[in-house]
């Protein structure tokens, strides 16, 4: 089962293991790796337990949201297109291991369905040659890399937010050179 030092500890290693050129690299790691605990917080105070922060418009839309507003207004530089979509991954991993790993469902939709998703169950038995029975594949081994995946995919973050100008470019360049062209097929009609 994860808990909140499991849910603190990875997200901040996969980011200071990243190696992110970034100002403040530890106290963004930090922060954000507190925000992944905090998501918990639902458990608390009344709220829809693993529903409330655990859903998907909160863990993934919400920064994504925000990383679409850094991508229009940061002109110079790339820290809050970084940090947003960082924050992305290591906020969406934290239902996605709760998925598999924990013992209750995750409300994944929440607020449009109360419907509980858990995956725990998942089990690909070998019973070893002493007769002991051990998993191939289980529920949590997909949970667990599953999180590995989200929480190690910030290596990859820095490189695709420095990618997005030049496929900007590569882009107006496209619009450009078919407006050009319909310019010219215009000319010639």
């Amino acid at each position: 089962m994860s808990d909140a030092l499991f849910h603190f500890v990875f997200p901040f290693l996969a980011i200071m293991a990243t190696g992110l050129k970034i100002k403040h690299r530890i106290a963004v790691a930090f922060t954000l790796a507190m925000f992944a605990v905090l998501l918990d917080v639902d458990h608390l105070f009344g709220m829809l337990a693993r529903g409330t922060l655990h859903n998907v418009f909160v863990t993934l839309l919400l920064p994504f949201s925000l990383f679409l507003i850094a991508l229009n207004f940061e002109r110079k530089g790339t820290f809050w297109k970084t940090v947003t979509l960082m924050a992305a991954l290591v906020l969406f991993s934290h239902p996605m291991i709760d998925m598999f790993v924990g013992q209750a469902g995750v409300h994944i939709i929440y607020p449009f369905s109360d419907q509980m998703y858990l995956f725990n169950f998942i089990r690909i038995p070998l019973t070893l040659a002493d007769g002991t029975v051990a998993s191939i594949i289980s529920s949590e081994g997909i949970g667990m890399s599953m999180f590995v995946l989200f929480a190690f995919g910030v290596i990859f973050v820095e490189d695709f937010v420095k990618m997005l100008p030049k496929a900007k470019g590569t882009e107006m360049a496209l619009v450009e050179t078919i407006e050009k062209e319909e310019r010219n097929i215009e000319r010639q009609l």
